[in-house]
């Protein structure tokens, strides 16, 4: 019998990937910039957990309350399975409060916004740019 605050999973192998947002080396714990443009979080995704017969809705609001009950966060989904996993930025400004992480790394000045790999120019040269 498990404790409350164990999720049940029934079946390891369905376990979604875990991905870490934090340095071990440095203490910075990352948190998208910007929300990305297919956000599960914004108005307009199909995959909004408000939206009336939105696409697995009731699997985000889910997830959502988990993390907030277990002071938990949701990685962005274009940063899973990355070496620099990131806190979802739409979960980080509608329940950050509730997150340890985030509130760790206020506190201790080390988390930092990074972009959306999916979305980040950086590595472009000016000339490119252009």
């Amino acid at each position: 019998m498990q404790s409350r605050s164990e999720p049940e999973i029934e079946d390891e192998d369905e376990a979604a990937p875990w991905t870490q947002v934090a340095d071990e080396q440095t203490g910075e714990i990352r948190v998208l910039e910007d929300e990305c443009t297919t956000c599960i979080f914004r108005p307009d995704s199909p995959f909004h957990h408000g939206q009336p017969g939105g696409v697995q809705s009731g699997r985000i609001a889910r997830m959502t309350q988990e993390a907030i009950q277990n002071q938990g966060h949701i990685v962005c989904h274009n940063t899973i399975g990355t070496e620099k996993g990131a806190i979802c930025r739409g979960f980080a400004d509608r329940w950050g409060k509730h997150s340890l992480a985030i509130r760790l790394g206020t506190a201790l000045g080390t988390l930092t916004e990074v972009p959306d790999p999916k979305e980040d120019t950086s590595d472009l040269t000016d000339s490119t740019r252009d």
